[in-house]
C-alpha cells in the first residue's frame, strides 16, 4: 500500500511535466494591460534579441507574478536541481522541496547546507 496521496502524485506529475520543457525566463517586462503573454514574449524575441520565433514554438507563456521566488530561493532551487537532478527539486508557494536521495521522501530545504 502506498503512503503517497493522490494530491502528492498529481503534484509530482505536474512537476515532471514542467521540468521536461525548455524554459526561458524573462524579467523586467513592462505590463501593458490585459494582453496575451505569448505575444509579448514573441515581440521581445523577434524585435530585441535578433532571433526569429513563431508562436507555434512557444508551448506555454505565463506571468509569474508576486509568488515569484526571491533571488536567494531561486539560486537554492537551481543548486538543488544541479546537485540532485532537475526532477528531484521544485518550488511550491515560494518554498523549495527536494526528493531525498536516500529515503526518496519529499523534504523542505532552506539552505545549501541542507542539500
Amino acid at each position: 500500500m502506498s503512503t503517497r496521496s493522490k494530491k502528492d502524485e498529481g503534484v509530482e506529475e505536474l512537476i515532471n511535466r514542467y521540468n521536461k520543457r525548455n524554459t526561458l525566463r524573462f524579467t523586467g517586462c513592462t505590463e501593458r494591460g490585459a494582453e496575451n503573454i505569448a505575444d509579448l514574449i514573441l515581440d521581445i524575441i523577434n524585435n530585441n534579441l535578433n532571433v526569429s520565433c513563431d508562436k507555434y514554438e512557444i508551448d506555454a507563456a505565463f506571468q509569474i507574478g508576486k509568488t515569484n521566488l526571491t533571488k536567494q530561493r531561486y539560486d537554492l532551487l537551481q543548486a538543488a536541481k544541479k546537485k540532485l537532478g532537475k526532477n528531484r527539486a521544485w518550488s511550491t508557494a515560494g518554498k523549495i522541496y527536494v526528493l531525498d536521495a536516500e529515503s526518496n521522501k519529499k523534504r523542505y530545504v532552506e539552505s545549501l547546507n541542507e542539500l
